[in-house]
């Protein structure tokens, strides 16, 4: 039996795909240019030597932007992933993975996690703090997900998540739902 494929389709899946790749790029792009307004701003108060630095409306509008820029990359990925999965069907694993790996990237940030480390059967969470989580979160994540963690503390909070022989994909969504949990949990959305 013969597939009968539209002339150019190729092409459009392709692009399609490229799209989701600079979505991607441009999303990270965006958090490199917050962190960035986030640094010029530390280092204006240093460099004064005050608790706040009114730098006025410029920088105000400056970091309000790039804000707005960071939440609509993250729309225009998702929109566009699910454009391309409804026009061209299921979209490779690699490219789907991408996507996950950003959302965990700017869950992880929300959450104060500097680092996010895949071993083999789960994955470490790495806090900036020690205050990250408090007892209700430890209890609200066991009743939720069961005792699928580890944790510990020396400087900093680890988290270790264990994910078993679930597949890469698969582990890599669940450790998003208990994020995501986790996010939900922060008052007003934080």
């Amino acid at each position: 039996m013969t597939q009968n494929n539209p002339k150019g389709s190729g092409f459009l899946k392709v692009t399609g795909i490229l799209l989701i790749i600079f979505g991607a790029i441009a999303l990270i792009l965006s958090i490199i240019s917050l962190l960035g307004v986030s640094v010029l701003l530390s280092a204006a108060k240093e460099a004064v030597g005050a608790e706040e630095v009114n730098l006025g409306v410029s920088s105000f509008m400056l970091y309000v932007g790039s804000i707005f820029l960071l939440i609509s990359s993250a729309a225009e990925l998702k929109e566009c992933m699910a454009e391309t999965e409804d026009r061209f069907g299921s979209i490779p694993d690699p490219v789907y993975c991408l996507f996950l790996v950003i959302r965990l990237k700017l869950l992880a940030e929300t959450l104060g996690v500097r680092s996010v480390v895949q071993k083999k059967g789960g994955f470490r969470l790495e806090f900036d703090g020690l205050n990250n989580l408090n007892g209700d979160d430890l209890s609200a994540l066991f009743k939720e997900f069961g005792r699928h963690f580890e944790f510990s503390m020396g400087s900093h909070l680890e988290m270790h998540v264990r994910t078993g022989k679930l597949s890469e994909i698969k582990a890599l969504l669940y450790v998003i739902k208990v994020m995501a949990f986790l996010v939900k949990r922060r008052p007003n959305g934080e």
